[in-house]
């Protein structure tokens, strides 16, 4: 193969509805000397470059989001770190099988953002490791003056209300949430910038209380003072968060309503821990010397056309899979459906068998206040007319 001046892409999610996946681009884009391609995290499979050469990627970021885009197409020369895998449990690792499984071995060890897969990888002896989350690498901006407000990401209406009650302090809501049609048509810059006003904001306020990953880990890596609350009562979140809850000054929701731990950090906010630094560093010198060891190397045509044959038979696969599930859970939702069934008629026939027990019980309760009634009738009128002899 013959070497070229390296090349390096970038990627992004076009479509994103959601600030933190520009966010994570922006982590990336830092490390890279230039970039000569963009590209859309849910077409990495279809991507060929222009010279047929290998175009050098950090991974970090959401895949599986679109489940049928992975694995990369063999232009991407990959840093795998920071990657987190869209929860597979409905299909189990169905979709980290086959020629997924093949890319990862590949390039193992694989960087994780998060465990939730890890135990798939594991199984398939993949090595992995946790890697944190690429936005632990933004670097503080200097000469950032701090301003006398609290910024609260995507809290809970209730949440918000109560911290508004305690402080005098000028409250600013932020939502990471995007209009997706309207941030795709804008430039890469523009993206870019929107995500450095953003850290910005956050790195002038007094402090941040979010329920954001992304705006959590960003925080801790512009030394700004950060509170994570995370919902307890949701499983998925608590699997996102639980490795990060540790690496930070945390709570969770229920806890946010119930006792004084959210209005004693409004009041004092507590340093960041540093236990994240060591993610940190490791991330940096890993993108470090990729960047610096990069190359492209050409990629013969024959290898593009094996990867195609190779991807449509994954495709099959995991379409025979998917229908062996969907079977599957057909066959449990009418097996469900039956058992509702017949709970709704027993149901039906303990209410039937309830109101008769009621109005029995009804009967025998007004059958003895009858009785009863009549019986000190009796004595009453006894006594009236021993009263009435005696006169």
């Amino acid at each position: 193969m013959k070497k070229n001046e390296p090349k390096f892409g970038l990627i992004v999610f076009k479509n994103t509805d959601n600030i933190g996946d520009d966010v994570q681009s922006y982590a990336a884009s830092r490390f890279l000397p230039h970039i000569d391609y963009i590209i859309d995290r849910e077409e990495v499979d279809s991507f060929v470059s222009d010279d047929k050469e290998t175009v050098n990627c950090i991974m970090n970021g959401w895949w599986l989001s679109n489940r049928s885009c992975f694995p990369p197409s063999p232009y991407i020369n990959p840093l795998p770190v920071s990657m987190h895998f869209r929860n597979t449990e409905i299909n189990g690792p169905t979709y980290l099988k086959g020629l997924a499984t093949s890319w990862l071995k590949k390039y193992e060890p694989i960087g994780l953002r998060d465990d939730l897969v890890k135990k798939y990888l594991d199984e398939d002896e993949v090595k992995n490791y946790f890697s944190g989350c690429m936005t632990l690498t933004i670097p503080k901006e200097e000469n950032v003056k701090k301003q006398n407000y609290i910024c609260v990401v995507d809290l809970d209406e209730k949440i918000v209300k109560r911290i508004k009650e305690h402080t005098n302090l000028k409250v600013v809501e932020i939502c990471h949430d995007l209009d997706g049609k309207k941030n795709s048509k804008l430039s890469l810059e523009e993206r870019l910038e929107n995500v450095h006003k953003l850290l910005r904001k956050y790195q002038q306020a007094r402090c941040v209380i979010t329920s954001r990953l992304h705006s959590c880990l960003p925080c801790l890596a512009i030394e700004e003072p950060v509170l994570l609350i995370y919902d307890d009562n949701n499983q998925d979140v608590v699997n996102r968060m639980n490795l990060y809850s540790k690496m930070c000054n945390s709570i969770t929701k229920s806890e946010c309503l119930k006792d004084s731990k959210l209005l004693e950090y409004i009041d004092k906010p507590l340093s960041n821990p540093t236990h994240y630094l060591k993610y940190r560093e490791d991330l940096i010198k890993k993108c470090q010397d990729f960047v610096n060891n990069a190359e492209s190397l050409k990629v013969k045509d024959i290898e593009f056309e094996k990867y195609k044959e190779d991807k449509v038979k994954d495709l099959k696969r995991q379409a025979e899979s998917l229908y062996f599930t969907v079977e599957e859970l057909q066959y449990q939702r009418n097996y469900y459906k039956e058992e509702y069934e017949k709970t709704n008629i027993l149901c039906d026939k303990y209410k039937h068998e309830a109101k008769e027990l009621k109005d029995n019980l009804t009967a025998i309760y007004n059958s003895k206040r009858y009785r009863y009634v009549e019986n000190i009738r009796k004595v009453l009128g006894m006594n009236k007319d021993e009263r009435t002899n005696k006169k």
